[in-house]
């Protein structure tokens, strides 16, 4: 069996902890995937006499910028992957739209099972009101395994 494990890279050791007893408990390999949005690089319009462009739209865009954050996000992937999952089998960091990179990877990689942090345990409808949760639930060809993020103690 294979776990499809989306990240934030904000889950807690507690949820982490859980995830590999499940793994281990039914012998399942665990295939990690964080996924960045893409960057948006919203158009200026500088309008009729500004810099006397006249009502031209320009993106602004910085690659060195984006090279920039590309490299720490990859390196913030590896570092709680390493220090979480020492023993997933694969790890994969992807760009684009969450929630479809999500379930295009599951269809594509043979996925099982989607395991999904929550950190409103008991309100199943506080789950669902997120956007990219939502979809993957409605969406996904396979089964989909929701774990709390927060300790017991934690939830107060």
């Amino acid at each position: 069996m294979t776990l499809l494990v989306p990240l934030s890279l904000h889950e807690s050791e507690h949820f982490a902890a859980q995830v590999r007893d499940f793994a281990a408990r039914t012998h399942a390999r665990i295939v990690l995937l964080h996924v960045v949005p893409r960057p948006a690089a919203p158009p200026m319009t500088l309008g009729e006499g500004g810099l006397g462009f006249d009502a031209t739209v320009y993106g602004l865009y910085d690659p060195a910028i984006r090279a920039d954050i590309e490299r720490a996000e990859t390196s913030a992937f590896h570092s709680y992957t390493d220090a979480h999952f020492p023993d997933a089998a694969d790890r994969w960091l992807r760009e684009g739209d969450p929630a479809s990179v999500i379930l295009d990877e599951a269809r594509n990689g043979a996925i099982d099972v989607i395991v999904m942090g929550h950190r409103h345990q008991g309100m199943l409808d506080r789950f669902l009101s997120g956007s990219t949760a939502r979809a993957i639930f409605e969406n996904a060809d396979c089964p989909v395994l929701v774990v709390p993020t927060l300790t017991p103690s934690d939830r107060g």
